[in-house]
């Protein structure tokens, strides 16, 4: 029997099937992911993210998900989620995770839906723009996705307003694949908003690509930016 706390991962059919531990941390995300890249390396796979034993998805779990989903993607492999129970499925709903990654409560309606051809539908919403925002451990989380430019949905970004209680900002690029002038303003703007209550503004995860493209536009001026998570959140070792 495998332990709540553990990652398990096994070829089910066609599917690699990932069976996630209770929780992912800050602390212990880099390892999990790494142990998942693994397997995922130079191979197209329909991946699926089983939370059977998941009691608790935090910011470093929803970067986690964001960041396979990009990976599988760019391979064109397709990600579900499988086994999400009523609680983290109204999470994810309210923080629109249900735009981009096909849900199923069970691993029963997910076997069925994968003989249904209509399912194309779901695997179409994964190639927009994810914006979602969480509160946690005294900041606001912030993870981007996909492809942020003016044909993808934007109002995520360009509506949320800073708070005077949260102070942190903390913005994990590592699933945006590409950013046009659009999406740079509405994340300058955004910034500027953040600065103007009195926020810091830290970022992770960018790609160099990516970079250039903020320095561009001039999005990246109130950011600093860090290598991993667990550096932006402590403030330490900011990337020069």
């Amino acid at each position: 029997m495998m332990n709540q706390n553990e990652l398990e991962i096994k070829e089910k059919a066609s599917y690699l099937w990932i069976t996630l531990p209770d929780a992912i941390t800050m602390y212990d995300n880099k390892e999990i992911e790494q142990k998942i890249g693994e397997r995922l390396r130079d191979r197209k796979d329909h991946v699926v993210l089983d939370f059977s034993h998941t009691r608790a998805v935090y910011s470093s779990g929803l970067g986690l998900m964001i960041r396979i989903r990009r990976f599988v993607t760019e391979r064109g492999g397709t990600l579900s989620l499988v086994n999400v129970s009523e609680r983290l499925y109204d999470m994810f709903r309210a923080l629109n995770i249900e735009k981009v990654f096909p849900i199923y409560t069970t691993d029963v309606e997910f076997e069925i839906s994968q003989d249904d051809f209509g399912n194309s539908e779901n695997q179409d919403e994964t190639h927009g723009f994810l914006f979602v925002a969480k509160n946690e451990s005294g900041a606001c989380r912030i993870h981007l996705s996909g492809d942020m430019s003016s044909g993808n949905d934007l109002e995520g970004c360009s509506s949320l307003q800073p708070i005077s209680e949260i102070l942190l900002y903390l913005f994990d690029f590592s699933g945006l694949e590409s950013i046009d002038s659009a999406g740079a303003e509405i994340l300058l703007e955004l910034t500027k908003r953040i600065i103007d209550t009195g926020g810091v503004c830290r970022a992770y995860g960018i790609h160099d690509m990516t970079h250039e493209m903020l320095t561009l536009f001039g999005a990246d001026v109130h950011f600093t930016f860090f290598t991993d998570e667990q550096s932006a959140f402590e403030g330490t070792s900011p990337v020069a």
